[in-house]
């Protein structure tokens, strides 16, 4: 039996094979983009809307502005893998590993995250308007200009730290003297930032780091300014025991 993977937009073939028969019907999609994947074969726009892909070897492949739409990717190896502009709308990541893998302005609207490893991944402009991060890993991930509206973020973690709050990330940009994007994230430990300079540190760690490295000149200013900002912030959407239990 052969299987096609064809482009979602002018319906091109991208990619041919014969399907073994002893490989279920609901699995051809799966051996098909596997194989696809090992041979390295470019993707690129491929319609897999609703694709059963559960604990698929994908790593490593190339499916810029594919539509992975409604898809189950649930237990799936993205590592390494190149996705941005990937439609993920209300996909199934659930336990996905996901990790250094390049997903910038990929859409994450009302995606199911729970427990995926996203750790060192970039995630610039992607979508996650309404996603569910509950128990992700997202250490040393780049969100800088995400859209991160309505999405579930307490119960994700940094390294083995978690997340409090659906408002725990903040950003700011451009700051200091190299127009860096500043992180901060709401934690059970309180407050980490993660700049160019440093890496997912107590605020406290960061003010030492600022002093260190800019003395009083104007970006010690500016970063000092932003402190200030933050830390209300925190005040204000750091939820209480009772909250966090409802």
């Amino acid at each position: 039996m052969k299987h096609q993977i064809n482009h979602r937009y002018t319906n091109t073939v991208l990619f041919e094979c014969d399907v073994p028969d002893e490989i279920e019907i609901g699995a051809t999609t799966r051996y098909a983009l596997e194989l696809a994947t090992k041979e390295k074969i470019n993707l690129g726009g491929a319609q897999l809307r609703k694709a059963n892909l559960r604990g698929a070897n994908l790593s490593a492949i190339y499916l810029i502005g594919a539509d992975l739409s409604d898809a189950d990717l649930s237990d799936a190896n993205l590592i390494d893998a190149n996705l941005g502009t990937t439609n993920f709308m209300h996909t199934n990541l659930r336990g996905a590993e996901i990790r250094n893998s390049y997903l910038g302005g990929a859409n994450f609207g009302g995606a199911n995250l729970r427990n995926a490893n996203l750790s060192q991944s970039y995630l610039a402009g992607a979508n996650f308007i309404g996603a569910n991060f509950a128990g992700a890993q997202i250490s040393g991930t780049d969100f800088n200009g995400a859209y991160l509206r309505d999405a579930i973020l307490s119960g994700a973690y940094i390294g083995d730290v978690k997340l409090v709050g659906n408002r725990s990330i903040f950003q700011c940009c451009p700051i200091g003297s190299c127009e860096e994007t500043l992180f901060a994230y709401i934690t059970e430990k309180g407050i980490l930032v993660t700049t160019d300079f440093i890496q997912e540190k107590p605020i406290h760690e960061f003010r030492e780091k600022l002093i260190a490295k800019y003395g009083t000149n104007k970006h010690r200013r500016e970063y000092e300014a932003a402190i200030t900002f933050i830390e209300v912030y925190a005040d204000i959407w750091t939820p209480s025991v009772t909250e966090e239990l409802k």
